[in-house]
């Protein structure tokens, strides 16, 4: 307890669904699933692989809204930096690597 992580997925997500034991009245969502009107978030501006595939991290969404939160991971060798960002004012902590 007062650990973990927990994403609640949003109406019309769409998500993988097990079951605990086996017993469907217990069932739990595995992971989501990206399709064309949801794609990947993206963590720089071209949002292409190959040049992101060393940007990982979380983005959330504002419900009811067009803000987000965002906490990004740049593993790029010699270069790794943090950031967490939020759209509210604009505001933005950097960690690490600041040549971006």
């Amino acid at each position: 307890a007062g650990y973990g992580a927990r994403f609640l997925p949003r109406v019309g997500e769409i998500v993988v669904i097990d079951f605990f034991d086996g017993n469907i009245d217990r069932p739990f969502v595995v992971g989501r699933i990206h399709e064309a009107e949801r794609h990947p978030t993206q963590f720089d501006q071209k949002g292409q692989l190959p040049d992101t595939k060393k940007l990982s991290g979380i983005r959330s969404e504002e419900v009811d809204g067009k803000g987000f939160n965002q906490l990004r991971f740049d593993d790029t060798t010699g270069q790794i930096s943090a950031q967490l960002q939020s759209s509210h004012a604009a505001s933005q902590f950097n960690l690490g690597n600041l040549s971006q």
